[in-house]
């Protein structure tokens, strides 16, 4: 199986996503929900790269990824499958992820990671509007807001087809 058949849009998986929005307190948007109910996705492990001229806007500094010769791309996957509701409310965890929020869940779902040569970026979700973004958090700001990120795409599957296999 290639690495672009890992992601295949007409598998149906069963996830309860109502027993899922209620631990978190908010409902998840569509988009989340038809990725991880749509597919039959399996982690990447950095079998797949983006190019960075989809990273080159960056919104607190210049073009963070300039000096990047390859950019890897790991999507934190659904495995094993009876897991899944842990696996979405472990991933919308804000003091998991980030370790210093007031709230215990909030809007933005960690996707994965990008990594290049300087070490791993965080790769997220926005619930509250669909896209996917990037914040190195490793920059060390405060708040998260400060460091170095970006859109990627206004969906997950904008940002699924950016995506390089090898």
């Amino acid at each position: 199986m290639s690495q672009k058949e890992k992601i295949n849009w007409g598998q149906e998986n069963k996830i309860n996503f109502n027993q899922i929005e209620t631990t978190l307190g908010f409902s998840i948007h569509n988009d989340l929900k038809e990725f991880y109910t749509k597919n039959t996705f399996v982690t990447f492990d950095y079998e797949c790269t983006i190019d960075k001229k989809y990273l080159a806007v960056s919104i607190n500094k210049d073009n963070w990824f300039e000096d990047s010769d390859k950019i890897w791309v790991e999507l934190l996957g659904n495995e094993p499958l009876d897991k899944f509701e842990k696996i979405i409310i472990r991933n919308f965890d804000q003091n998991a992820i980030y370790g210093n929020s007031d709230k215990k869940y909030e809007t933005r779902y960690m996707l994965g990671f990008l990594e290049d040569e300087r070490g791993q970026i965080g790769l997220y979700f926005n619930n509250d509007t669909g896209e996917v973004d990037w914040c190195d958090f490793e920059y060390g700001e405060d708040p998260w807001e400060a460091n170095p990120r970006g859109i990627i795409s206004s969906s997950i599957k904008g940002f699924i087809d950016l995506l390089e296999y090898e």
